[in-house]
């Protein structure tokens, strides 16, 4: 019986550094160098320098939508729904995200529903953080 090989998908690992496409980016810039010319030399996939080329910037963009609150913000917020477990009042979904909406609001933000979501972690809940 002849034997059915599994195709396995690699993942690709990038190999440059930020350094790398800023360079290729430069180059392209800078020194009038063709886009595949400047991948080539510096190492770094020519889709990924043309999507930098595009946004007009070398640096990366930030990824997800601006967060509510601080992390600094956010921990105190984390540090008191634990310490209201801790003497028995846990909080359920609804009442942590309407006390995030509160603190926003005290803080002179505006809340989006939308942005408002917990997230629970091994050690602990929060409200998910993108900075």
């Amino acid at each position: 019986m002849a034997k059915i090989r599994k195709h396995h998908q690699r993942r690709y690992r990038s190999t440059y550094s930020e350094e790398d496409i800023r360079r290729a980016y430069w180059l392209v810039k800078k020194q009038k160098v063709a886009i595949r010319r400047a991948a080539w030399r510096c190492g770094v996939p020519v889709q990924s320098l043309r999507d930098r080329l595009s946004r007009g910037t070398d640096t990366r963009r930030p990824l997800g939508s601006p967060t509510l609150l601080t992390r600094d913000e956010e921990s105190k917020l984390v540090e008191h729904i634990l310490k209201l477990s801790v003497i028995g009042y846990p909080l359920s979904k609804k009442e942590i995200i309407g006390l995030a909406t509160e603190t926003a609001l005290l803080l002179g933000r505006k809340p989006d529903e939308s942005r408002l979501k917990v997230c629970f972690h091994i050690r602990g809940c929060g409200m998910r953080q993108n900075t």
